[in-house]
Protein backbone atom coordinates (compact mmCIF):
# COMPACT_ATOMS: atom_id res chain seq x y z
CA UNK A 1 0.00 0.00 0.00
CA UNK A 2 1.54 3.69 -0.86
CA UNK A 3 -0.24 4.88 1.93
CA UNK A 4 2.45 2.91 4.24
CA UNK A 5 5.63 4.28 2.15
CA UNK A 6 4.08 7.61 1.63
CA UNK A 7 3.28 7.67 5.75
CA UNK A 8 7.04 6.34 6.68
CA UNK A 9 8.83 9.36 4.20
CA UNK A 10 7.24 11.62 6.45
CA UNK A 11 8.61 9.97 9.68
CA UNK A 12 5.17 8.59 10.74
CA UNK A 13 5.25 5.25 12.35
CA UNK A 14 2.89 2.34 11.06
CA UNK A 15 0.35 0.44 13.41
CA UNK A 16 -1.34 -1.88 11.53
CA UNK A 17 -1.97 -5.72 10.76
CA UNK A 18 1.11 -8.40 10.84
CA UNK A 19 -0.18 -9.32 7.32
CA UNK A 20 0.18 -9.19 3.11
CA UNK A 21 2.74 -6.68 2.46
CA UNK A 22 2.88 -5.02 5.59
CA UNK A 23 5.97 -6.29 7.10
CA UNK A 24 8.16 -6.10 4.06
CA UNK A 25 7.07 -2.43 3.98
CA UNK A 26 7.48 -1.72 7.47
CA UNK A 27 10.21 -3.53 8.69
CA UNK A 28 10.96 -4.21 12.36
CA UNK A 29 11.58 -0.92 13.49
CA UNK A 30 9.37 1.52 11.66
CA UNK A 31 6.20 1.28 13.27
CA UNK A 32 4.27 -2.14 15.12
CA UNK A 33 2.30 -4.45 13.30
CA UNK A 34 0.07 -6.47 15.69
CA UNK A 35 -1.06 -10.48 14.60
CA UNK A 36 -4.53 -11.26 13.28
CA UNK A 37 -4.43 -14.78 12.46
CA UNK A 38 -4.13 -16.37 9.30
CA UNK A 39 -7.69 -16.68 7.82
CA UNK A 40 -8.44 -16.05 3.72
CA UNK A 41 -12.12 -16.82 4.91
CA UNK A 42 -12.78 -14.24 7.45
CA UNK A 43 -11.36 -10.74 7.93
CA UNK A 44 -9.58 -10.75 11.24
CA UNK A 45 -8.50 -7.23 13.18
CA UNK A 46 -6.14 -6.91 15.83
CA UNK A 47 -7.66 -7.09 19.27
CA UNK A 48 -8.16 -3.71 21.22
CA UNK A 49 -6.04 -4.62 23.89
CA UNK A 50 -3.00 -4.93 21.26
CA UNK A 51 -3.29 -2.06 19.52
CA UNK A 52 -3.59 0.40 22.47
CA UNK A 53 -0.21 -1.46 23.47
CA UNK A 54 0.88 -0.55 20.46
CA UNK A 55 -0.02 3.14 20.50
CA UNK A 56 1.30 3.63 24.01
CA UNK A 57 4.28 1.85 22.89
CA UNK A 58 5.21 4.20 19.95
CA UNK A 59 4.28 7.13 21.76
CA UNK A 60 7.10 6.20 24.64
CA UNK A 61 8.88 5.90 22.05
CA UNK A 62 8.01 8.05 19.27
CA UNK A 63 11.40 9.83 18.48
CA UNK A 64 13.18 6.75 17.39
CA UNK A 65 10.33 5.55 15.54
CA UNK A 66 10.09 8.31 13.98
CA UNK A 67 13.79 8.13 12.99
CA UNK A 68 13.49 4.30 11.48
CA UNK A 69 10.39 5.36 9.43
CA UNK A 70 12.25 8.03 7.39
CA UNK A 71 14.95 5.87 7.37
CA UNK A 72 13.10 2.98 5.97
CA UNK A 73 11.71 4.96 3.24
CA UNK A 74 14.86 6.41 2.41
CA UNK A 75 16.83 3.15 2.71
CA UNK A 76 14.27 1.04 0.89
CA UNK A 77 11.62 3.36 -0.89
CA UNK A 78 13.42 5.87 -2.71
CA UNK A 79 13.32 6.68 -6.15
CA UNK A 80 17.28 5.58 -6.32
CA UNK A 81 16.66 2.40 -4.97
CA UNK A 82 13.94 1.95 -7.26
CA UNK A 83 15.97 2.40 -10.00
CA UNK A 84 18.57 -0.11 -8.44
CA UNK A 85 16.54 -2.57 -8.38
CA UNK A 86 15.24 -2.26 -11.43
CA UNK A 87 18.40 -1.50 -13.07
CA UNK A 88 19.46 -4.98 -11.71
CA UNK A 89 16.18 -7.20 -12.59
CA UNK A 90 16.71 -6.02 -16.60
CA UNK A 91 20.26 -6.63 -16.60
CA UNK A 92 19.36 -10.26 -15.07
CA UNK A 93 16.69 -10.51 -17.43
CA UNK A 94 19.06 -9.62 -20.89
CA UNK A 95 22.03 -10.57 -19.56
CA UNK A 96 21.42 -13.41 -17.44
CA UNK A 97 23.80 -11.76 -14.96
Amino acid sequence: PNVVIEALACGLPVIGSQSGGLPELVGKDAGMLLPVGDSWEQLKYPQVGDVTRAVLEVGRNLDAFQQAARRRAEDEFSAQCWVKRHKILFEELIFGK
